[in-house]
C-alpha cells in the first residue's frame, strides 16, 4: 500500500470525464505540431498514394486512432448513463465524450481536402 493513493469513486469519475477531452487535446496538439515540423522541414511536398502526401496519410491515421479511442470512451460513457440515471457524473462523462468527438471530427475534417503545406 506504500506509495499508492487511495482510490476515490469521485476522482475516478472525474478522470473518466476528462479523458475524452484529453484525447482531443492530444490529437489537436500532435496534429498541429506534426504539420509545423513537417512543413518547416519540407516533408509534405511529394504526393503519394491517391494524391495525398505521406504527411496527410500519417495525420489521417492519427485522426482515425483518436476517433476510435473516443468511440470506445463514448460507448463506456453511454453505458454509465444507462445504468446510473440519477447521478450527475455519468451525464458529464457522456457530454465530454460527445464534445470531444465533435471537436476531433471538426479539427480533422480539413485533412481530407486541404494540403498541409503551402510554399511560396
Amino acid at each position: 500500500m506504500r506509495g499508492r493513493l487511495p482510490r476515490s469513486r469521485l476522482l475516478a469519475g472525474v478522470w473518466a470525464g476528462a479523458l475524452p477531452l484529453g484525447v482531443w487535446a492530444a490529437h489537436f496538439f500532435i496534429s498541429y505540431a506534426a504539420v509545423a515540423v513537417a512543413c518547416d522541414a519540407r516533408w509534405g511536398g511529394a504526393t503519394g498514394w491517391l494524391g495525398h502526401t505521406l504527411l496527410q496519410w500519417s495525420l489521417l491515421a492519427g485522426w482515425g486512432l483518436a476517433l476510435a479511442v473516443l468511440a470506445v470512451l463514448l460507448r463506456r460513457a453511454w453505458g454509465g448513463v444507462r445504468t446510473e440515471d440519477t447521478r450527475l457524473l455519468p451525464g458529464v462523462r457522456l457530454g465530454a465524450a460527445v464534445l470531444a468527438g465533435v471537436g476531433t471530427l471538426w479539427t480533422g475534417m480539413p485533412l481530407l481536402w486541404l494540403m498541409p503545406c503551402r510554399w511560396a
